[in-house]
């Protein structure tokens, strides 16, 4: 079997983890949510650690696949010399250049969608986050709003508001 076929199954295979790791909940399990029925934290948990595996693997198969079918395509440079060294490693560089230009946009984006949806939610169920100490807290550390020792509950409510561009509570 050629490095070529190999290359290819091995891409198809990466895929198939990757797609399996994409999927984020079980339907059954987003239902129970919605319906606020119990759920299996501990099933919800290990589920997330299978998709993280799943998706590494993923990465793993595409990137030796893609690897190997770099290698067997076996260039050769002008005078005779096998280029197969110096196009590895800048195909290489070059990939790893743009997962990381991807990841920071991807993140950028995904930061701003989040703090959009929350900002909704907090204003279409009018979400006392005066009264809710651990939520206004998590929500501050995501906004990235530092405390003060003296600070009140109300008073950093108010910075959480203003970073979200919420009106003041009723």
């Amino acid at each position: 079997m050629s490095p070529v076929t190999i290359g290819l199954c091995a891409n198809i295979l990466g895929a198939f983890f990757l797609a399996k790791a994409i999927i984020a909940k079980n339907p059954r399990i987003m239902i129970r949510e919605i319906l606020n029925l119990r759920v299996d934290h501990l099933k919800v948990f290990r589920n997330y650690l299978i998709q993280k595996l799943e998706a590494i693997a993923g990465f793993v198969f595409i990137f030796f696949g893609s690897g190997l079918q770099i290698a067997s395509h076996g260039e050769t440079m002008p005078g005779g010399t096998s280029g197969l060294g110096l196009t590895l490693v800048i195909t290489v560089i070059v990939m790893g250049l743009i997962a990381l230009l991807f990841h920071a946009v991807c993140s950028f984006f995904a930061r701003r969608i989040f703090i959009d949806l929350l900002r909704d939610m907090v204003l279409r169920h009018r979400y006392p986050l005066h009264r809710e100490e651990a939520m206004t807290k998590q929500i501050g550390e995501i906004l990235k709003i530092p405390t003060g020792e003296d600070e009140t509950v109300e008073s950093y409510a108010a910075k959480v508001r203003d970073k979200l561009h919420l009106p003041p509570p009723r």
